[in-house]
């Protein structure tokens, strides 16, 4: 048993820069979705098999990712529960001093779509949750 859990990669600078926008740029964008999911996935299980101090040591680049896929990438919903799961083990796991700066990130980010969105007459402030169970993490525009 101890093998399996020593067999599991670390979050490293090499799984972090899997997700090359170069590469991104040159597929459709249902393909970059797809991309961008499989990463995510296999980010999913590293951050959840990672001792304590590489992932600490890895938080601050998987941050920058995190939103970069956020902001850039106008994410479809299976890509943006996957990314809410990730956050979550990441801060459960990691250091949770980042925390209030990604919520208020992705508050900010609802708030700009909303507005290019709401040239209509409803003056609605979008709001951010994090709903968070043991088995998922989602983020809800609510």
């Amino acid at each position: 048993m101890a093998s399996a859990a020593a067999a599991a990669p670390p979050v490293t600078p090499a799984v972090l820069a899997q997700l090359h926008d170069a590469d991104l740029a040159k597929l459709p964008p249902d393909q970059q979705q797809v991309h961008i999911f499989q990463w995510l996935r296999t980010l999913e299980r590293q951050v959840a098999d990672a001792e304590a101090p590489a992932l600490k040591a890895a938080q601050p680049e998987t941050e920058k990712r995190f939103v970069h896929v956020l902001t850039q990438h106008k994410p479809m919903r299976p890509v943006r529960e996957l990314l809410a799961r990730c956050w979550t083990t990441l801060y459960a796991r990691g250091d949770a001093r980042g925390l209030h700066d990604a919520v208020s990130l992705c508050q900010a980010q609802l708030r700009a779509a909303s507005a290019k969105d709401a040239k209509k007459d409803a003056p609605l402030q979008p709001r951010l949750y994090v709903q968070h169970s043991p088995a998922s993490a989602r983020l809800v525009k609510g």
